[in-house]
């Protein structure tokens, strides 16, 4: 991937971390209502109440000395380091790169000190115009993205991919909107399409994600609409009411300087003076509905393939998050499931949410950043009223659930109840401590952590049986029958 691409997208990853997780690392926090309070470090507070650390407005601010932004800025003023250098410091600690990237990215190249601050101040100035909201709203996001997708195809190549190595119908294929990602020979088919949509105008697409302008090479002077190159299979991102959100895109190598997925966004066009418009894609939650809703377990897993053979094998409804670190959203897209057409259509308006079954990779159980950002997400989800399992396997049968479940495994998925999962997996951290010569856990080989991980959670943590109920689960049905009966 191009250098100034990776940034952008890191730097978009880096900020959509919660809040509290990121402060937290460095602070203790205090929950107040809404929102979490410690003493300001950067004024030497001496009474929590000044400094305010929001997950929902994804901002931090001290109201006594006035100082306040993202993730990144905490993390740069607390440990004295540039923006830039607190992007990447941020990323690989929360596991968004790795130590290779890290290395290839940052650690062997050199930035000028221009370009830092160019970064910053373009990142200040959206969170001070909350550029973020100027995307368009869901129905207008949906319009412009089928309008997009209509006027691509799907190339061969892509769909014996899709239907031989991804094991997709060509139906699943045609629902899932895959399609190959265009070159820019599509643009005036588009725009005629777009201007034939909105009043003669294109000036929708700077509220869409993936698009911006840039000067005319044909019309000197001119500015016209137009969209980053990328080389891979597109796939329209769904939200519970079946509205195209968002476009991810699966590049079709994974080179030294690829990612493998990345976002439709114009994040990256905004550091740059040649470009104006547009908008990022933030961070969408994919919805996947089975044919048949069957049951009201619905299922959370990362990545649109995985969801779409979760969904498939279960009959349950199946949230996709892209990205371990991306489940903000996820709340959102569960109350509006009840109102979906197909939820209403199956259960004639009468309709709950039974429980959550999370599934992501096996390699979590030993990835300490990846199970701590689990952790996170299914304390938030039971934090909103739902109750939350995790599904977890032997990663001998397959890396992920779409493995298992393509290799007709799934009788080796096994269901566990979260609150004797995580107090598990937190004794095994606190003997890997103990026993081992490291001070924290990010620090620690990721074989010592697998050997202690069968040792401390897989041979002490039980998996449940059909039907058995969490003992937090348990206790919640009981706390609504003892208020009933009061």
């Amino acid at each position: 991937m191009e250098k100034t691409q990776f940034i952008e997208q890191l730097i978009h990853q880096a900020r959509s971390i919660p809040m509290t997780t990121v402060v937290g690392s460095r602070m203790s926090l205090i929950r107040k209502g809404t929102s979490y309070k410690g003493l300001c470090p950067f004024h030497n507070g001496k009474k929590i109440g000044s400094f305010d650390v929001s997950d929902r407005k994804q901002i931090w601010k001290c109201f006594s000395c006035g100082v306040g932004g993202d993730t990144i800025k905490f993390v740069s003023l607390y440990d004295g380091i540039d923006y830039l250098a607190a992007a990447f410091r941020v990323a690989l600690e929360c596991g968004i790169i790795s130590s290779w990237e890290y290395d290839e990215y940052y650690a062997n190249r050199r930035y000028r000190k221009h370009d830092i601050e160019k970064i910053q101040r373009r990142y200040e100035a959206v969170d001070k115009e909350k550029f973020q909201n100027n995307i368009a709203d869901n129905e207008t996001l949906d319009q412009v993205f089928r309008i997009f997708i209509k006027a691509c195809d799907l190339s061969e190549t892509h769909k014996n991919h899709l239907l031989n190595e991804r094991g997709l119908t060509e139906e699943e294929i045609s629902k899932g909107l895959y399609f190959t990602f265009p070159t820019r020979k599509v643009l005036s088919k588009f725009c005629k399409n777009i201007r034939s949509t909105f009043d003669g105008s294109e000036e929708v697409l700077s509220t869409i994600p993936g698009f911006f302008r840039q000067e005319s090479k044909k019309f000197p002077g001119q500015k016209m609409y137009s969209f980053a190159k990328h080389v891979g299979i597109g796939i329209g991102i769904k939200n519970a009411k079946g509205q195209i959100v968002g476009i991810q895109i699966r590049h079709d190598t994974k080179g030294d300087k690829d990612a493998r997925y990345v976002w439709f966004s114009s994040a990256f066009a905004m550091n740059d003076d040649k470009y104006d418009s547009g908008t990022s894609s933030g961070s969408p939650v994919d919805v996947v509905y089975p044919e048949i809703i069957k049951n009201r377990t619905v299922l959370i897993t990362e990545g649109r393939f995985k969801a779409q053979h979760l969904s498939k094998a279960t009959g349950s409804i199946t949230i996709s998050v892209q990205g371990v670190t991306s489940w903000r959203g996820i709340v959102n897209e569960l109350d509006e499931i009840p109102n979906s057409f197909a939820v209403k259509k199956r259960y004639n308006g009468d309709y709950k949410v039974h429980c959550l079954c999370i599934a992501f990779d096996a390699d979590m159980n030993y990835k300490w950043q990846v199970a701590e950002q689990l952790k996170k997400m299914a304390d938030q989800l039971e934090a909103h009223g739902y109750y939350t399992y995790y599904l977890n396997w032997s990663e001998e049968d397959g890396k992920g659930v779409d493995d298992i479940i393509l290799a007709g495994k799934q009788g080796t998925i096994k269901r566990y109840d979260k609150e004797l999962w995580d107090k598990s997996y937190e004794k095994m951290c606190e003997s890997i401590l103990k026993n081992e010569p490291y001070t924290k856990m990010a620090d620690v080989p990721k074989h010592i952590v697998k050997k202690y991980f069968e040792i401390y959670v897989r041979a002490q943590t039980l998996p449940l049986k059909k039907g058995e109920l969490s003992g937090v689960h348990q206790r919640g049905i009981k706390s609504k029958k003892t208020r009933i009966a009061i």
